[in-house]
């Protein structure tokens, strides 16, 4: 087909795409340290429950109740982030 954008150019385009993404979500969720939020607990894995919080951030959580607190809404006292989630613990 006429006027069609090569593989190649596709290629770089969707790395600098995923690059910006990747970068602005660090920045949202370095804003996040240090603050409490609500987060819907999901799953439960390795001793870790993770959720999202109402704005869709994903969030690890540290806890010292061993209860499982799945299908929750919990406080969250984020202090880290790793990668594309936040890190908290439950108070």
């Amino acid at each position: 087909m006429e006027n069609q954008i090569s593989p190649d150019v596709k290629e770089i385009r969707s790395k600098k795409v995923i690059e910006l993404s990747n970068k602005f979500h660090e920045e949202i969720g370095k804003t996040y340290i240090g603050k409490e939020v609500s987060v819907l607990v999901e799953e439960k894995e390795g001793g870790i429950h993770k959720g999202h919080t109402a704005n869709y951030m994903y969030v690890g959580i540290e806890t010292e109740n061993e209860a499982d607190l799945r299908n929750q809404i919990i406080n969250v006292k984020i202090t880290d982030i790793q990668g594309e989630m936040l890190v908290g613990k439950n108070n």
